[in-house]
């Protein structure tokens, strides 16, 4: 590319460069909504908040019985119950199961599924779109007053 070739090109890219930079500038002023002020930081400690989805649950005799695949809220956002990828062996005879939120017991190494295998095992597969039927601690019965 000679001299006059390069000459010629510097008009053209100044202009596209000075359009690009009205584009993106534009852009920035339209993302932010006129009046909104910006979005406050607040900063979690480590130790203050926990990954849910995807950690290991235990049963009651310490072996890893399931994961945490998902959780479901109310209208409130407060938890009330948590889909666990249960059972099986090698990956095979797992199933989808919801257990009611107050079933599980969180702490920074463990979360705790207080039901045995043989109080999930009656209960149905989650499926996403249906009414959840949960798995529930038992009901304790009240002591007989004498």
């Amino acid at each position: 590319m000679g001299t006059q070739d390069r000459q010629a090109l510097r008009p053209a890219v100044v202009i596209a460069a000075v359009a690009l930079a009205t584009l993106m500038a534009s852009a920035t002023v339209r993302a932010q909504a006129p009046g909104a002020p910006p979005a406050a930081r607040e900063e979690l400690p480590r130790e203050a908040a926990q990954r849910v989805i995807g950690r290991e649950v235990t049963g009651p005799s310490g072996d890893v019985v399931a994961r945490i695949v998902n959780v479901l809220l109310d209208e409130n956002g407060q938890p009330r119950a948590a889909v666990l990828d249960y059972g099986g062996f090698l990956g095979v005879g797992r199933r989808r199961v919801a257990v009611a939120w107050r079933t599980l017991r969180f702490s920074p190494e463990s979360v705790r599924l207080e039901l045995t295998r043989d109080q999930m095992r009656a209960f149905p597969d989650y499926r996403e779109g249906d009414s959840t039927v949960v798995a529930a601690p038992p009901a304790t019965e009240p002591e007989p007053s004498n």
